[in-house]
């Protein structure tokens, strides 16, 4: 701490001692050691978080605004393409893969980084991101679970009412990409608030 010595009537500061509280130089390295280590895995935990949000978000933006839309404009041959990728892919194990992997990641970093450091502001908005992203993986799940559960099932019985089924595909996307986005603004602009 820095003291004026020049000014008249300045303190002076009191002479250090043992015991008096003040942390010693070995305390202090240890901990900068624990913190760095502590630091290392919440920026491993976010980077493997946004990785996943990552794939999943671009996989929603592929399946919403290219591949449906181009199933749709294809008639009998994009109801084609549609029952080979629902009986002969894993796309339907891909979303629920990354949605799930980017919500363990995110409460995974969330637990391991000290909340405390943020404010109430911050804090809602990045529990209203992480809100949005739930939801967004629950509707997924849910509704176009069924959805691509019906796509297999009448793609199996000869792809009766494969567009009707492509058409809801196309709407429920459009509600999971939604969520997603504003789940993503909300996680990228919360310490800004």
């Amino acid at each position: 701490m820095w003291w004026p010595r020049d000014v008249p009537g300045a303190r002076t500061p009191a002479p250090r001692r043992a015991g008096d509280g003040r942390r010693s130089i070995g305390n202090v390295l240890s901990d900068h050691a624990r913190r760095r280590g502590v630091d290392f895995l919440v920026a491993s935990l976010r980077f493997l978080h946004i990785l996943a949000a990552a794939a999943w978000l671009g996989a929603a933006l592929f399946f919403v605004l290219v591949l449906n839309p181009a199933v749709l404009r294809a008639g009998a041959d994009g109801e084609q393409m549609l029952r080979t990728l629902a009986l002969r892919s894993r796309i339907a194990l891909y979303m629920p893969l990354v949605a799930g992997l980017t919500i363990l990641f995110g409460f995974a970093a969330y637990g391991a980084a000290e909340a405390w450091r943020y404010g109430d502001a911050q804090l809602r908005v990045l529990n209203g991101g992480a809100t949005l992203g739930i939801l967004a993986a629950v509707w997924g799940g849910v509704m176009e679970g069924r959805t691509t559960k019906a796509v297999k099932h009448a793609a199996g019985a000869g792809g009766a009412g494969v567009a009707a089924l492509a058409r809801r595909l196309q709407s429920q996307g459009y509600v999971s990409l939604v969520l997603l986005v504003l789940a993503l603004g909300a996680m990228a602009t919360f310490r800004y608030w």
